[in-house]
């Protein structure tokens, strides 16, 4: 929720908040506001796609910092959209915000836009780092407030309506927050601690400076005000028919920015009670809608009133009872209103999938939010439609079975709002539900996918990417690469417009660099192929590989001069999208393999930088075998890994050519054209120079018979191996 103008009044008069010292307590933070304040506030790379291994670094130094003052986090999350329908304009609305952002980070205007893998990287995060978490099932703040009274702690939150909301321990905005560890301190009791210096809020502290009202009106005001329930403009004529007080209140610095709220609060000090208040409001909008309004208003007032009662199942039995199924006696209810299984709500409930997943069975609707990407092109998620579509058929199998469907509709299709191709506007499109896939048979509902083999279940996603995994290739696709590998093959085969080789090998090696940077000896014992390759190297390859590959790392730089490519960024966004349904799919039929952290695969300014890098080298693999060290162990994974990827794709239909941008090979040739007696006949890997004009066809064709090669040629990339300690052009 959030309550306009509230924010910034308080921002106006910091009185309002007290400083603390907090350390030695829990806390309640607002999942979805942190991981986006953490992205920001760290200045995570976002513009290529995201740097997605600085944000997890990001993510554990924060709780990192929260532990050295023995703080205890409690994360809690939103679920999926309201069933009500009342935040869909507002969604719609920032949709379509989304896609004008995007546009303008196109020009280096400026904006800012969340990558779409950060929520996987976040929910990994608390997973590796055993941090207590919870998605509720629907909006979280009303949960949040409960929960806090209940640990009696304080709420942390960007969120407006916490300074609405009556907690016993306070609510710190996390812009009042200080994240620099204080030095050692001790107490009266001669205990010596660290600790984090925050701004704490009382409704009290508020409400003191109005002599006439009591903490039991804020939750008018906040509905006057406008709020997720109530629209702003629903008592216009209502607030121009008040009049503005002549005297400001105890305390406050006002400005004319707060003139509303000031009317308001002064109309709320006139009222000899809420009921009076509530009457009035409804008179004030036309007959035919006050009915509507009266029903509005009081779902308003429960959400900032009801916080002793948890609304579908206990937070605090959650993280206190630890019990494996949390589900109460409420059931969510599917968009045809069929009971959805307790395993997938438990799912839900403990972040092991994306309210995405709720959203599809509660609404049969889903907002797919728009990257930084072409906008000229079609949509980067265009690409994984299909992978989108088993998965809506797989969720919404069982509840289909009941009826025939004998036409389009949303009863039995799912909505998705995209961007329109070419377009910055959003659009609805709807997706058909598919009984089967070919090769394996009917897809499994929700209902059955807990007594399906760990093996049958691998088989299905197989079949979906049309892929083989078996011991023939083990040895070079461990079962903690497979999602991503049939993500890059699915992204091949579907991309449009279509990707090349350049950005297939970029990465690859973008995979290759980011595990060896955070490789370690425990690592090194798991049976992943990337840790045995690191493991059979020397340490001079493996600190060899790091340093040459370091550089890549750096945020790029745009100018007019180098202005940013956006075809780059728009194929690995289309990657992005497949490897989201990908993991959804692995999710959603109970992890037959191992999830992939987006963090050990993309990094936006990494692929960027690489694959630009790339674009203007003569002999591109010579390149690479230069930076992942020529004969080392890695450059033979990745070498096997591009011949198996390329055997299971039609290079031809599949792949753009590329040609290289190198401004020294062009002046080169120009030069030679230049110059009537010479000629230049290229190869794939070397360059002769030919200065005799005279010279005939059979005496090339026998100098070129006559190279003789030095590497084993039925494997198309052993050829990168070559020793070349005079090559500088690569």
């Amino acid at each position: 929720m959030g309550i306009p103008g509230l924010t910034t009044l308080i921002d106006d008069n910091l009185q309002l908040l007290q400083d603390y010292q907090l350390h030695h307590s829990k806390v309640i933070i607002d999942g979805n506001n942190l991981y986006h304040l953490l992205f920001y506030s760290y200045n995570v790379g976002f513009t290529h796609g995201g740097d997605y291994d600085k944000f997890s670094r990001k993510i554990k130094e924060f709780f990192d910092i929260l532990k050295s003052c023995d703080i205890e986090p409690y994360i809690i999350l939103d679920g999926g959209y309201e069933p009500d329908d009342r935040k869909l304009k507002t969604t719609l609305e920032r949709a379509t915000k989304r896609i004008l952002l995007s546009g303008a980070i196109i020009n280096s205007d400026r904006g800012k836009i969340l990558p779409i893998l950060s929520y996987e990287v976040f929910m990994t995060a608390l997973e590796e780092l055993g941090i207590p978490h919870v998605t509720c099932d629907f909006e979280a703040d009303n949960q949040i407030a409960i929960l806090a009274n209940d640990f009696k702690c304080p709420v942390i939150s960007f969120d407006s309506d916490f300074y609405v909301l009556n907690l016993t321990d306070g609510f710190i905005p996390f812009d009042s927050v200080n994240f620099e560890v204080q030095p050692t301190v001790t107490d009266s009791d001669g205990k010596e601690f660290k600790y984090l210096p925050v701004k704490r809020y009382f409704t009290q502290n508020f409400i003191s400076c109005f002599p006439e009202l009591d903490k039991e009106v804020l939750p008018l005001m906040a509905t006057v005000l406008g709020n997720d329930y109530v629209n702003i403009h629903t008592f216009e004529e209502f607030y121009s028919a008040l009049k503005i007080p002549k005297h400001a209140p105890l305390g406050i610095t006002v400005t004319r920015t707060h003139t509303k709220m000031m009317k308001i609060m002064n109309w709320l000090e006139s009222l000899k009670s809420i009921e009076s208040g509530v009457n009035r409001l409804i008179l004030s909008v036309k007959p035919e809608r006050r009915d509507g309004v009266k029903e509005l208003i009081k779902k308003s007032m429960d959400a900032y009133t009801n916080i002793t009662t948890y609304r579908s199942f206990s937070l605090y039995d959650f993280f206190t009872n630890k019990k494996e199924d949390s589900s109460m006696s409420y059931q969510t209810l599917s968009y045809n209103k069929n009971t959805i299984p307790s395993w997938f709500i438990d799912f839900h409930r403990q972040g092991k999938m994306p309210p995405f997943m709720q959203n599809t069975l509660v609404l049969h609707r889903n907002i797919l939010q728009c990257q930084v990407e072409e906008i000229k092109m079609p949509s980067s998620y265009s690409c994984s439609t299909y992978l989108r579509q088993v998965l809506y058929s797989i969720l919404l199998r069982d509840e289909l079975k009941k009826f025939a469907c004998t036409e389009m509709s949303k009863k039995c299709c799912v909505e998705e709002y995209d961007r329109q191709d070419g377009q910055k506007n959003v659009k609805k499109n709807l997706i058909e539900i598919i009984p089967s896939v070919e090769g394996y048979g009917d897809l499994p509902g929700l209902g059955e996918i807990e007594d399906i083999k760990c093996s049958r279940k691998r088989e299905l996603l197989c079949k979906v990417f049309n892929l083989n995994f078996d011991q023939s290739n083990k040895e070079i696709i461990s079962d903690d690469i497979v999602l991503f590998i049939m993500a890059v093959v699915f992204w091949i085969r579907n991309a449009d417009p279509k990707t090349n080789l350049h950005s297939v090998k970029t990465l690859l090696v973008c995979w290759v660099a980011l595990s060896a940077r955070t490789i370690t000896e425990e690592e090194d014992k798991n049976d992943s192929t990337i840790n045995a390759a690191f493991t059979k190297s020397t340490l001079d390859q493996r600190e060899k590989l790091k340093k040459n590959l370091e550089k890549f790392f750096h945020a790029p730089q745009h100018t007019m001069k180098h202005p940013i490519d956006i075809s780059i960024i728009h194929g690995f966004a289309q990657f992005q999208s497949c490897f989201l349904s990908t993991t959804h799919l692995n999710q959603i039929l109970g992890f037959p393999f191992p999830p992939v952290n987006p963090s050990a695969i993309f990094c936006g300014s990494f692929l960027y930088n690489f694959c630009k890098d790339l674009q203007t080298r003569s002999i591109p693999d010579l390149f690479i075998s230069e930076m992942l060290v020529k004969q080392s162990p890695a450059l033979s994974l990745f070498q096997n890994l591009m011949s198996f990827i390329l055997s299971t794709v039609d290079e031809d239909q599949c792949l753009k050519t590329v040609t290289s941008s190198n401004k020294r090979s062009r002046n080169r040739k120009k030069k030679k054209a230049a110059t009537p007696v010479d000629k230049k006949i290229d190869s794939e890997d070397d360059e002769l120079l030919i200065t005799n004009e005279t010279i005939d066809k059979s005496t090339v064709i026998k100098v070129k018979t006559n190279l003789k090669a030095a590497c084993e040629l039925t494997n198309r990339f052993n050829f990168l191996d070559i020793n070349d300690s005079d090559d500088t052009d690569s």
